[in-house]
């Protein structure tokens, strides 16, 4: 892209650096088409938000609010380059089989900016699609925190929603220190199904898509199905490329981690589909609610319930037997 829009390159030189692309063998996604790439950059694709909805209401049920989410997340992935935008969510689909899972993160995967969908976790893979392609993972596991677990990738998977994150690895011991030590970029938009509930930590990073029962003829994804979408994508972020992503101002309700990860879902909703807005921001004030009462019902949660009610409001001096904070917390746990 330059001043006179969108041309063809075979090889880009950068700091005197020449960079060729791989062949479409070693890529494991389907490419958009080049002409319809040209043809969608020189037109005003009003109908791409609406198209995007459709396009998943093919292969599952979703509320609309998730709906609205997921179909802001899919042009994320094509901006997670973009300076404004330092953390990227991550989409869990949880439920118990045969909800529609793995149908609506294939259909994810192949619109998505190089999406990827992978049923293990090899730490090979992961890097290579990360650090080469900064592709878009869909990570398909029946019980995806214990295969992390097993594979001792938790800071792999944890770390992917924050830019410029990498891990570490000692791969070379016998060259000494610094030189022992591989560090792998790892960041990149990630989505999860999984059968079984995830850790805490990689919760607070997720959105959750808790999966409905909603039983009706869908379609199968396919990377051909949504190779026009992704074409029509392109052409937009090469719209969008150096551009500055909107200001928002703080949504009273949404803070901390939950902000940084919805932040860039609510600048994209400004400029795609402004009219959703307000639903947008109604939305991610469930989620939020949603998760302050997680709290409350946590383990944690309860034991400061339980010592506000011990200290009758009384946070400046107060004396509390062990045991009786123990007893008071036994009777409401069960």
């Amino acid at each position: 892209k330059d001043d006179s829009g969108l041309h063809v390159a075979e090889l880009v030189e950068l700091d005197g650096i020449s960079y060729v692309p791989p062949g479409m063998s070693h890529l494991p996604f389907l490419l958009p088409r080049l002409e319809s790439c040209l043809s969608y950059y020189q037109s005003d694709d009003s109908r791409l938000f609406a198209d995007i909805m459709s396009y998943f209401k093919r292969f599952s049920y979703l509320p609309e609010d998730m709906l609205l989410i997921l179909t802001l997340y899919i042009f994320q992935t094509y901006l997670q380059d973009n300076p404004n935008i330092h953390y990227m969510a991550m989409i869990l689909f949880y439920a118990v089989p045969e909800r529609g899972k793995s149908r609506t993160g294939k259909a994810v995967a192949y619109i998505s900016y190089r999406g990827v969908h992978v049923v293990d976790m090899r730490e090979t893979n992961i890097f290579r699609y990360s650090g080469n392609l900064g592709a878009t993972i869909f990570f398909d596991i029946r019980d995806l925190w214990k295969k992390t677990e097993r594979n001792q990738s938790e800071d792999t998977l944890l770390l992917r929603f924050e830019k410029g994150a990498r891990v570490s690895r000692v791969l070379y011991p016998e060259k000494g220190a610094f030189e022992d030590t591989v560090y792998y970029p790892v960041y990149g938009p990630t989505v999860m199904a999984s059968n079984e509930p995830v850790h805490k930590i990689l919760g607070s990073r997720c959105i959750l898509f808790p999966m409905p029962n909603a039983p009706g003829n869908y379609e199968n994804a396919t990377p051909e199905l949504g190779v026009d979408i992704k074409a029509r994508l392109t052409a937009w972020r090469a719209k969008m490329m150096n551009k500055e992503l909107p200001a928002v101002q703080s949504i009273q309700g949404i803070s901390g981690r939950l902000w940084d990860i919805t932040l860039p879902l609510i600048q994209i909703c400004k400029i795609v589909c402004p009219d959703k807005l307000g639903q947008l921001k109604d939305a991610l004030l469930n989620i939020s609610g949603e998760r302050r009462q997680d709290k409350k019902e946590s383990f944690d949660g309860l034991i400061v319930k339980v010592l506000s009610e011990m200290t009758e409001g009384n946070a400046e001096h107060y004396e509390i037997m062990t045991s009786d904070l123990t007893d008071r917390f036994n009777e409401q746990w069960q």
